[in-house]
């Protein structure tokens, strides 16, 4: 999978080249996460790394109404380390949004 999204960014970048577009690079994003309005639920893995833990705690924190879930036995990737229990709980997140309609 990883293999895959290099060999689609790579290519990406070679069309951009050719197209005479300026080089990728790093720059500032400024995103104002108040401004947010739409329901919103941060997950992270206690076993994450704690600039990971710290900027979904960040985010839960400044988007309005926001929700944070830490899930104690998770590291970096839930969703590839325990997909039945991510599914478990996006289901369950889902279904308390009375906008959703429940599979």
């Amino acid at each position: 999978m990883q293999r895959r999204a290099f060999e689609v960014q790579l290519a990406a970048d070679a069309a951009a080249s050719a197209a005479g577009a300026p080089e990728p690079g790093p720059g500032p994003v400024d995103v104002d996460l108040t401004a947010i309005r739409v329901p919103t639920h941060v997950v992270s893995g206690a076993h994450d790394m704690d600039l990971m833990r710290a900027s979904a705690a960040h985010v839960a924190a400044q988007v309005p109404g926001a929700e944070l879930t830490e899930l104690a036995w998770a590291g970096h990737l839930p969703a590839l380390e325990r997909p039945g229990a991510v599914v478990a709980l996006l289901l369950d997140v889902l279904r308390g949004d009375p906008t959703v309609h429940a599979p």
